[in-house]
Order: C-alpha cells, then structure tokens, then sequence
C-alpha cells in the first residue's frame, strides 16, 4: 500500500478537531470536512503509524477503540491553523516536510504529567414537562405498535440512551463533538410523573404511519447529568441552564422516538447544579 503523507496530515489534523473519535467517526469528518474518502484498511494504517510515533494514543471505551492527540506540548494551535488553510493546495512533498516537522519535534518532547482535558464534572438534576407526546420506541410480542420502555417493575422508563442521543444532536449546535456527549458525559434517568396514563398516537415514519405508545403533554421527567465545567464552551451551570432552556424548547433534534414528527419538545422547570461530582473524596 503506498501511503500519502498529505493524507496521514489530514487525518492528524481531523483527530485534532475532533477530540477524540473512532476510526468511523474519523472517516466521516474527513468525508464531510475535507471532501476526503479512505478505506478503512489505509485509515488505520495511518492511525497506527501516528500512534507509534507517540502523537496519537489509543483508548477503549464501551469496547470501541477511540483515538485522540497524545497530551504532550508539541506543536502551537496557530501552526495547526495556518496548515489547515493551506492543506487543500499543498504538494505531498510540502505536506510531508510539515509531517515530520511535528513528528519529529513530539519525539523530543519529555513525558509529561498528563490532566484529563474534560473535567470538573458537576452533577446537575434536571426536570423537564413535556410540550409534545413522547414517543416510545420498543417492539415487542411481534406488535408492530412502538411502545414505550419500561423498567423492571413494569413502570415507563426512559432509558440512559435517550439522553445521550438527545444530548449528542443538541450540543453539536455549539460546536462541540458528538463524541463529547457520547463517551465523556453521565446520564442517569430519574422519575416519570404522568397527568395520566400512556396514550395511543400515531404518526408517519419511514415505512409510513404507525402507532407508538407515548407520553402525555405534561408529564414530568427528571434525570441527572455529569457535565465538564471545564472542556467545553460551557463554563458554569448558568451556560449550561441557559443552553439546556433553549434546546429543550427549540431542539435540533426533539426528544424520544421520532421527533421530528411531533417535535420531541421539552421544557425546563427544574435545575440544581449538586456540584463537584465525588467531591468529598477528591477534596
């Protein structure tokens, strides 16, 4: 296989953005970004060779191996700018020279004391009332009706995932990476209070209509998540509010089983920010 450094650099630079990914996920930056497709045989060949060269490292979370730039000072965040605007018109012979500039001067750099880049996590609770039906997702028994999770004693239940995948479509409007809100963040669900019980609703999907099983409007949900102070745009619990006030209301993407149908709305009506997550044991 002939390898292309302006290739290797793209796919350095596509790590960089986003943080920290898996090879799908940086194929797919590199699809949409920078109008770049690799096979996944010649993307991994490049992620090992970075990584024996100590600029990447490799992690497994959830059984899935995730790469992100190695915690070392190597190389000034306007070095990778100025590449970055040059990359699409750069001869391979420029791209490779840039290339093992920045290899060769991480080789030189001394083991340093590594600090998790995402941290400070606060445990905030929240309380939403739902502005829509929320519809449940599961099929069971061969019905073809979607209905809505339950927990083991038999209750509805929303499950952990839910909030990660509402989560990820709602943080990307402020640039942060779904891979953020899908290995770095805790999702805890919390009570179901319903003004009644399940309702039948139908709407249109993929295969056309269907009947879900659904939350009705005004039921409240409450639920916990650990989010970094320090990370991310979001500073404090005040950003945080703030953003979570305006997603729920005018989400990217809604709430539930499909959202984009009846919107998936929520509203905020409670918020504590607890604090420092295990902040006894840390202190």
């Amino acid at each position: 296989m002939r390898l292309s450094p302006k290739k290797e650099l793209q796919v350095l630079l596509a790590i960089e953005d986003l943080g920290e990914a898996s090879s799908k996920e940086i194929a797919e930056h590199l699809k949409i970004q920078d109008k770049l497709s690799v096979e996944e045989k010649e993307l991994l060949r490049y992620l090992r060779r970075l990584k024996a060269k100590k600029v990447l490292a490799a992690n497994v979370v959830n059984g899935l191996i995730v790469w992100k730039v190695s915690d070392i000072p190597w190389m000034p965040k306007s070095d990778m700018a100025r590449v970055k605007t040059k990359l699409t018109t750069m001869s391979p012979e420029e791209a490779n020279q840039v290339l093992e500039k920045w290899l060769d001067s991480a080789s030189k750099t001394p083991n340093l004391p590594i600090i998790n880049k995402y941290r400070n996590f606060h445990r905030i609770e929240m309380t939403f009332e739902t502005m829509d039906p929320i519809l449940g997702d599961r099929i069971a028994d061969g019905k073809e009706t979607g209905q809505f999770p339950t927990s083991y004693s038999g209750k509805a239940f929303v499950p952990p995932s839910w909030w990660k995948a509402w989560f990820r479509s709602n943080l990307y409007l402020i640039n942060i990476p779904e891979t953020i809100a899908k290995f770095r963040l805790g999702y805890v669900s919390k009570s179901i209070e319903t003004n009644g019980n399940l309702i039948s609703i139908q709407a249109i999907g993929d295969k056309g209509p269907k009947t879900y099983e659904a939350l009705p409007l005004g039921t409240k949900i409450s639920m916990v998540v650990k989010y970094p102070m320090v990370g991310t745009p979001i500073k404090s619990s005040e950003q945080f509010k703030q953003f979570i006030e305006e997603v729920s209301e005018e989400p990217q993407r809604g709430f539930g089983a499909n959202p984009f149908y009846y919107g998936g709305r929520l509203k905020l009506v409670e918020f504590i920010d607890r604090g420092l997550v295990a902040s006894k044991v840390i202190n």
